[in-house]
């Protein structure tokens, strides 16, 4: 199974539908409907979890990364919510000038929006860890008081003792960063591993 077809869940939140992709102000933001935003880097497989979450390919997947260049919302069934697809960072072949326009975006939308987030999830390659831009957002999400769970994709391509160093090197990470509590969510999007728990994740932020 590849990026491309995404393992069946039973996630009862399927977004079903491309609303909008956006750059700037726009009315959307205005809805009070709560925004589960999905940031990363172009590498980390954001939007192979995207497609898993939605159990279809919604978000372009492409063996060349930074594909993403907008603000990309789906519409949850029944308009409960948004799934916030931000554009994806620290691609080494985007220039400098892009680097700082998403930059200068995720702080936009993230903190000066006003967009209604109920949660922040950090998409990261558990074999990587916390990178400094990822840093960069956690603190963005902290001083902006919002939630924020970083969700550690690519398990699949561990081993077990891999598995157990990385994870242990990752909550070194997270320990340091002072004065923020972050949880962390083991998946995999090839194999949907963790996938219909970032669901609940979602059902509970709806359900209260």
């Amino acid at each position: 199974m590849n990026a491309h077809q995404p393992k069946n869940t039973s996630c009862d939140i399927v977004p079903v539908s491309k609303a909008k992709a956006i750059t700037g102000e726009d009315p959307i933001l205005k809805k009070d409907t709560p925004h589960f935003v999905f940031a990363g880097r172009s590498n980390a497989g954001k939007s192979s979890v995207i497609n898993a979450l939605a159990n279809k390919s919604i978000a372009p997947t492409s063996n060349t990364p930074g594909k993403t260049t907008q603000i990309t919302m789906y519409e949850f069934t029944g308009g409960q919510g948004f799934l916030v697809d931000l554009p994806g960072y620290g691609y080494a072949k985007l220039s400098a000038k892009r680097v700082e326009k998403i930059r200068k975006q995720m702080i936009w939308y993230l903190a000066r929006s006003e967009a209604p987030i109920a949660e922040v999830f950090l998409v990261i390659d558990i074999r990587r860890g916390l990178q400094g831009i990822d840093r960069d957002l956690l603190e963005i999400t902290a001083g902006e008081g919002l939630p924020a769970t970083v969700v550690a994709n690519k398990t699949d391509k561990c081993n077990q003792s891999e598995l157990v160093e990385n994870c242990r090197m990752l909550d070194k990470q997270i320990t340091e960063l002072a004065g923020q509590q972050v949880d962390v969510l083991e998946v995999s999007a090839r194999t949907g591993k963790g996938i219909d728990t970032l669901c609940t994740l979602i059902t509970s932020h709806n359900a209260d």
